[in-house]
């Protein structure tokens, strides 16, 4: 009685689907992209003052 260890409809066959390859350089360019811009956060820019002869709300 010979037992196989996969069945012949084996989970192991998705490295073979081009879709699962294409994902995965998709997600390794975007943490690669993340990485790279980590510094080059938005600083928030400061209100502009009000100008003279206005009333201050506050």
């Amino acid at each position: 009685m010979s037992h196989s260890n996969r069945s012949p409809e084996s989970p192991r066959k998705f490295h073979r689907d081009w879709r699962v390859w294409v994902g995965v350089v998709l997600m390794l360019l975007a943490m690669l992209m993340y990485l790279l811009t980590l510094d080059d956060s938005v600083v928030p820019v400061p209100a502009p003052a009000p100008a003279a002869g206005t009333p201050a709300t506050q």
